[in-house]
């Protein structure tokens, strides 16, 4: 038993209500018959394994006790670890009057130590006990017919006498009649318990439904105390509900509730019509199976005490078997000579799967468990290991001659060399938290990264493992969710650049200045007109234009054959402009097709990547890409056949043009001759009219010139004012058109732009909601888990926000503004409390209050209180709108924010020691990670105060949820927190380094021992807890 106990408290079953054959009321049969007994303890060997504690209760009687234990040690009864002898009195308090049994009194138990000889409890105790009875009218004496001390025959004694005394025919036996009329005095039986040889050496219980009888209508205190002045509260229920019933009822009453349900079993376990029978017992205790330990759940009844089938620890345990660590083994191998020390040998350490707590002096060895589990658990924190560090047991490669193996519960067992390191790339089995480790995340100064990462793991618990895309941290889950997003920000903000680009160009317009330069364009042009048609070229010859000198006929045909080449020549020139006309329309048509086509290839490599990449993850699967997205088919060739031809076309039109020199070899693909080229045509015409202008006389010379300059003038006039449908750039008509669409249309084109742009805007908004939308989600899972745990963190105020948020807004937009001008922000101080007073008016988490500030703020550089200006003029030389606008409407200022706060501060503001307090609320109440949780030294990190108010409670909440680990320095924690298993480690490095530990249960006494030992004889100020400390000096006071 006591190498199995070295494992801890564990949860036992414990019935302190059995009787035997030697009770005096029983249905086991003749007491007297051996097999009789041999069936009983036959039973009692049959109990289920988890019995482990059994009180003999034989009423007043001990001989069915002393024959129980001289069955055990003779070697029976194994399977019970801890059999208590338990008496079983009726006291002098009356119950409630009725017909079946008008003086039921309250039933007294005192469960006394196993430690204490029968013979003891027989001599100090029951033949202390008295009783004075007087039976018969009798007016001459004061004498009692019947007294004297409580043994078997002086009840049978007393049952002949009431025999004889009554009325009625009694026809129970006498020893039963004088038992049922034996009451004992309340102050009597305290009286007799304060013996110094029972001293500390006893527990009382008082039964539930015989105190429940007590009538309230006497002395409420009376009934009170009778109560309250016991330790335990017996009851032995149907079931379940009738128990919950029962321990509701004292808890109304606000009296001593601490019930235990015990079998009061007079029947053996196969009599099923009956309750009280052997094994119909719910209570598990988790002790240590001493009477110590039962000392101990006067103490920690809440978290000791469970009533019921089974304990949520081993369903938990059971469903999570990879979960809980089983044992550690540390041993040297085999050929180790012991030269360099002892250190490990044949060392068999065994966690609770509650909380084990690792105690020693400073320099003993404490962390070495730890590290080792560490190692073995696959801990990333290993380069923070305190033990097995280069500076001590790796040193000198001491380690390679040790090795260890862990065991889980499942049976998985993993074995290293201690001289072994951790590999990053597998998932760690246990959460490892160093000592040195949780120092620096409490002491991070700069970015705060590391902190953040705890905390956020720790969040990440809180997401439904279905959920999380086999992303094994918070970083990778999230940056898979904003991946997508992100990219579809990207092209939003790339059409938004292309689309204020045209805005600004449409503003750039509606200036007045650039109406003023059209303006002034079509004051000079109009000028320019008026003057030319004022200067129209004058006929030399106005009465006879056609009129030839005396010269002679050969040159009057020279002149006509010039007339016709000059018709020619205009003819050519009318041919060569619609041919660079249609070039300009090719060139257009051209430049758009190679954009489609462009835009198709891009598209096209873009789905091909986009089919491999999900492609892999698809085969995941067995799912063809082909069966979800069919490979599409882009067809280029009618595109590339057009631009073919197009450029074919071109080609031949900048030949006939003369924008391209014809070359005959390269250029006889197109079947075309240089002579028949238009613009062979023209140059042959102007030569010819250069050589017959030469064979002109002097007026004919006049009127060709004349006429010259007329066309000329003429075409001059149509160029300035240009056509009324299509004017060419730079004529009137096209500065008037400009003019009239400002005036007319202009606002409502910069109307839909905008229009356009806050559609943007509202996508870009909505991707990056959709990320603060992941965020919360945790935000809500975290809400729930901190509703449920309100009580315990009630004083640490706990948030997690998720929210979006405008970050380095005011700063970033002023760099653009010139606040020395006349505008809206003009002026340092007064531009900063503008910007102020518009963000304090946004709620940048609603897109209405977003478009809302966007439009506020471009009113403001559209317009100076109710006049308009030019935001042009507003925005610094060295910078440009539409780079603004960017800014302003692709939301880089709005970020998702997503930040812890810890009684109202954030990450950044906390002292380490605060820091300490949220990591300690983060793994023990928030973390939902079941796997085991190690933390060396936690205390050292937090003050006095915060260990007691934060970590203790947080301890006892995270015990019931995952397996933890502790070292500590001080053993008030473990007390206070109550630890299942403590392990007092010591390391003799005067005797050749060997280590060794003590373990069990705060109530085994060597666990005692070493607790003071190490608080070097200080008295821990928890008077309450005074036995976990000084059991062995107990001395307990009647009450």
């Amino acid at each position: 038993m006591e190498e199995y106990y070295n494992k801890g408290s564990k949860w036992i079953k414990c019935d302190l209500h059995v009787h035997t054959p030697f009770s005096i009321e029983h249905h086991y049969g003749d007491g007297q018959q051996e097999e009789v007994w041999e069936k009983y303890i036959s039973d009692l060997e049959s109990l289920p394994d988890e019995f482990k504690i059994l009180g003999i209760n034989d009423y007043i009687f001990i001989d069915g006790y002393k024959k129980v234990i001289d069955y055990k040690k003779n070697g029976r009864l194994s399977n019970i670890d801890l059999i208590l002898p338990v008496i079983e009195l009726r006291i002098d308090k009356f119950g409630s009057i009725n017909k079946d049994n008008p003086f039921k009194r309250v039933n007294y138990h005192i469960i006394f130590s196993d430690k204490l000889d029968p013979e003891t409890i027989q001599q100090q105790f029951l033949n202390s006990l008295s009783a004075d009875y007087k039976l018969f009218p009798d007016y001459q004496s004061n004498e009692s017919d019947w007294n004297g001390v409580i043994t078997r025959e002086n009840l049978q004694s007393l049952g002949e006498k009431i025999k004889a005394s009554s009325n009625v025919l009694l026809n129970e036996s006498a020893l039963k009649i004088g038992f049922q009329s034996l009451n004992i005095p309340y102050t009597q039986l305290l009286d007799k318990l304060k013996n110094v040889h029972l001293k500390g050496q006893f527990l009382t219980a008082v039964g539930k439904t015989e105190w429940e009888a007590m009538r309230w209508d006497g002395s409420i205190a009376e009934k009170k105390t009778v109560i309250n002045s016991a330790d335990f509260v017996f009851t032995a229920s149907e079931d379940k509900a009738a128990f919950d019933k029962s321990k509701a009822g004292l808890q109304s009453q606000s009296v001593n509730n601490l019930l235990l349900d015990c079998s009061d079993a007079h029947s053996f376990s196969s009599d099923t019509n009956t309750k009280d029978r052997i094994g119909n017992c719910s209570t598990w205790v988790k002790i240590n199976p001493s009477f110590e330990g039962l000392i101990y759940l006067l103490y920690e009844p809440e978290s000791r005490i469970f009533i019921g089938p089974e304990p949520e620890l081993h369903t938990r345990v059971r469903n999570n078997q990879t979960k809980y660590i089983q044992k550690l083994t540390i041993n040297q191998i085999a050929d180790y000579n012991e030269a360099n020390g002892v250190w490990f040998k044949n060392q068999e350490v065994y966690p609770s799967s509650e909380l084990t707590a690792i105690i020693g002096n400073k320099g003993k060895g404490k962390s070495a468990i730890t590290d080792i589990i560490g190692l073995l658990g696959n801990s990333h924190n290993y380069d923070y290991f305190s033990f097995l560090s280069k500076k001590k047991f790796l040193k000198g490669g001491l380690a390679k001659n040790f090795e260890a193996e862990l065991t889980w519960a499942s049976g998985l067992t993993v074995s290293q060399s201690l001289n072994s390191s951790v590999d990053y790339d597998l998932e760690e089995k246990v959460k490892y938290l160093p000592q040195s480790y949780f120092e620096d995340l409490c002491n991070e100064i700069e970015n705060n990264e590391n902190f953040k990462k705890e905390i956020n793991q720790v969040v990440f618990t809180h997401l439904d493992i279905t959920e999380r895309n086999n992303a094994s941290t918070f970083d990778e889950f999230i940056n898979v969710k904003k991946q997508t997003a992100e990219e579809k920000i990207a092209s939003l903000r790339q059409e938004l650049r292309i689309l204020n680009e045209e805005i600004v160009g449409l503003q750039l317009k509606n200036t007045e200045e650039h109406k003023k330069g059209i303006q002034s364009k079509i004051d000079t042009i109009q000028l320019e007109i008026d003057s030319l048609i004022e200067n129209k070229p004058k006929n030399p010859f106005p009465d006879n234009p056609d009129k030839k000198g005396d010269d002679s006929e050969t040159k009057g045909e020279n002149f006509k054959l010039l007339e016709k080449a000059n018709n020619d020549l205009d003819l050519l020139n009318i041919q060569k402009e619609k041919l660079t006309e249609e070039l300009t329309n090719l060139n257009s048509d051209l430049t758009m097709l190679y954009q489609i086509k462009d835009r198709f290839e891009t598209e096209k490599f873009r789905i091909q990547n986009f089919r491999s990449e999900e492609s892999e993850e698809l085969k995941v699967f067995n799912i063809s890409i082909d069966e979800i997205y069919p490979e599409p088919k882009i067809n280029l060739e009618p595109i590339t056949k057009i631009i073919d031809k197009k450029e074919l076309k071109k080609i031949t039109l900048e030949l006939q043009t003369g924008k391209l020199s014809f070359d005959e070899d390269k250029h006889k693909v197109l079947s075309v001759n240089k002579s028949d080229l238009l613009i062979e045509k023209i140059n042959i015409t102007k030569a010819q009219i250069e050589e017959l202008s030469k064979t002109l006389d002097a007026k004919e010379k006049a009127i060709e010139s004349y006429k010259s300059s007329v066309a000329n003038w003429e075409k001059s006039l149509a160029e300035k004012k240009g056509d009324i449908s299509n004017p060419l750039p730079g004529s009137l008509n096209y500065f008037k058109n400009q003019l009239k669409f400002i005036n007319e249309q202009l606002s409502d084109q910069i109307g839909i732009k905008k229009t356009e742009r806050n559609d943007l805007t509202t996508k870009i908004y909505k991707s990056k909601k959709s990320i603060v939308d992941i965020y919360a989600q945790f935000k809500s899972n975290i809400d729930h888990k901190l509703s449920t745990e309100m009580q315990e963190i009630k004083e640490y105020d706990i948030s997690l926000e998720a929210s979006m948020q405008v970050s380095n807004f005011s700063d970033n937009f002023l760099e653009f503004i010139d606040k020395g001008r006349t505008g809206s922000f003009k002026g340092q101080v007064e531009s900063e409390l503008l910007v102020k007073e518009l963000l304090d008016n946004t709620n940048p988490n609603e897109l209405e209050g977003v478009l809302n500030f966007l439009d506020e703020i471009s009113q403001r550089l559209e317009f100076f209180g109710d006049v308009k200006q030019n935001p042009f003029n507003q925005i610094k030389e060295s910078k440009k709108l539409n780079e603004l606008y960017d800014f302003l409407f692709s939301l880089k200022y709005l970020d998702e924010k997503y930040e812890l706060k810890f009684s109202g501060k954030s990450i950044e503001q906390l002292s380490p020691g605060e820091r300490g307090a949220a990591l300690i609320v983060f793994y023990l109440l928030l973390d939902n990670d079941e796997k085991p949780l190690i933390i060396d030294q936690p205390e050292d990190n937090l003050d006095n105060q915060s260990v007691f108010e934060v970590l203790v409670p947080f301890i006892r909440q995270a015990k019931k949820k995952r397996q933890l680990i502790i070292v500590t320095h001080n053993p008030n924690l473990a007390v206070v927190a109550d630890a299942e298993q403590v392990i007092h480690v010591e390391l003799d490095k005067k005797g050749n380094n060997v280590f060794s530990f003590k373990s069990g249960g705060i109530e085994k006494n060597n666990i005692n021992k070493g607790i003071v030992d190490i608080l070097e004889g200080t008295k821990p100020a928890f008077d309450k807890r005074k036995l976990k400390y000084l059991s062995d000096n107990y001395t307990r006071q009647i009450k």
